[in-house]
């Protein structure tokens, strides 16, 4: 994103914070998040603009495409003046210091808001828990999980894979309200979008790799309305070894809004075929579904 485009946008979210226009607030922050999902990282000035209850509703949203450190350092940024403190460094805050923010922080932690097994050990260790805003079941509960993922890795698992053995093993699907099935409120369902240029090339061929979080056991696809491809030009999703499903610009552009696919990786393929009139072109986001 341009920095004109950047500083157009916090133009635009100052307004309608000035207007209390909380859902112009989420529309506009939503579509520029999947454009730049770094876009939080050094913009403490403008979100120093937000009030509590503004903050805490973008960080309760579940499809949000940041990193969930980002998303703890854009809080304690957010939360260190409102508490008296001007240094980054926790080790020299003081005691009263550390006893406001953490007061400020408490909204922040639990569910619905920022989510315990995205952030990274790294960061829970050396900024999370010295703040001791968490209690006591949700550290151990959170050095499990790690710990967990850590045994895996050692194995020589891959993080992802790591990652989602523990999912599938320890935290399974459930259907009621116990406890493995409020795990999901520990992970944010971020998704991803994939577009071509508009309008799409001609005589090219796309390789795109589709990978959810690993506790997702099936992607849901939403289709831009506005997604349509040139006679000859084809958006293939490669759906295991074996098969693949294939969708043409008329099924597209017609028909077809959304499908779920029943696995966290897949391959996509976009071939434009060479034809001289190309079409808008495509425009997808996935979502992980438990």
């Amino acid at each position: 994103m341009l920095k004109l485009e950047k500083a157009e946008l916090w133009n635009a979210v100052a307004t309608a914070i000035e207007r209390r226009d909380e859902k112009k607030i989420s529309r506009l922050l939503d579509d520029a998040l999947l454009r730049d999902p770094y876009l939080l990282r050094g913009s403490e000035e403008q979100l120093s603009r937000f009030s509590k209850d503004t903050l805490l509703e973008l960080v309760k949203r579940d499809c949000l495409p940041v990193s969930e450190d980002d998303l703890w350092r854009v809080v304690v940024n957010w939360a260190a003046p409102r508490a008296g403190i001007e240094s980054d460094l926790i080790q020299l805050w003081k005691p009263e210091q550390v006893s406001r923010i953490r007061e400020i922080l408490l909204d922040f932690v639990h569910p619905p808001a920022l989510r315990l097994f995205d952030i990274s050990p790294k960061v829970f260790a050396e900024e999370v828990q010295p703040i001791e805003v968490l209690t006591e079941h949700d550290c151990i509960e959170k050095f499990r999980f790690d710990a967990l993922t850590a045994f895996h890795s050692a194995k020589g698992m891959s993080l992802y894979d790591a990652k989602k053995t523990v999912f599938d093993e320890f935290y399974p699907a459930c259907d009621d309200d116990s406890v493995d099935s409020r795990i999901l409120d520990r992970v944010r369902r971020v998704p991803q979008m994939f577009e071509s240029v508009h309008p799409h090339s001609v005589g090219a061929s796309e390789q795109i790799s589709v990978e959810m979080q690993p506790w997702c056991r099936s992607t849901l696809v939403l289709f831009d309305s506005r997604t349509e491809l040139a006679e000859g030009a084809e958006l293939s999703l490669n759906l295991d070894q074996e098969g693949q499903e294939t969708f043409s610009s008329f099924q597209y552009s017609k028909s077809r809004k959304f499908l779920v696919v029943q696995k966290p990786k897949f391959m996509c393929l976009f071939q434009s075929g060479y034809h001289h009139h190309p079409k808008w072109g495509y425009k997808f986001l996935c979502i992980p579904m438990s």
